[in-house]
């Protein structure tokens, strides 16, 4: 009888151990892949108006003025300094949204580097004003 009562505290125990090690397995997958390793994040402003404004700065994604039926275009500079290649999701927010164009995801090999185009298309039916949003750009390991 005590023999049987230690066998199925055994199996019980070893099912116990079998879930919590993929428990523990699922989450270091998780952490590894599905977290970002870094993200960066830019302003973003633009400005529709009759005449066309120039605005220059490194920190942020300034478009200055943009008449309505034409586009302005900026870069962002993505080095993977990594031993392992990496996928950049870019998102952005805002109310300057409906006028940006960028690819959602790039993926970059080790020890090399892209450059992001930005695009702003302003249409022609565009109202005048000011615009703002955030882009944000989170890097994943492959």
């Amino acid at each position: 009888m005590k023999t049987l009562k230690m066998a199925k505290k055994r199996r019980y125990e070893r099912y116990i151990f079998l879930i919590l090690f993929f428990v523990f397995l699922i989450l270091f997958i998780f952490i590894l892949f599905l977290i970002p390793k870094e993200s960066k994040s830019f302003d973003i402003t633009l400005n529709v108006g009759e005449k066309i404004g120039v605005e220059i700065n490194n920190s942020a994604l300034k478009f200055g003025t943009v008449i309505p039926g034409s586009e302005s275009v900026k870069k962002v500079f993505i080095d993977n300094n990594h031993d392992y290649p990496i996928k950049a999701k870019i998102k952005y927010d805002g109310s300057v949204s409906p006028f940006l164009n960028v690819e959602p995801s790039i993926e970059i090999n080790a020890g090399q580097n892209y450059t992001l185009p930005i695009i702003m298309i302003v249409p022609l039916n565009a109202s005048y004003g000011n615009y703002s949003g955030k882009l944000k750009i989170y890097f994943f390991k492959l």
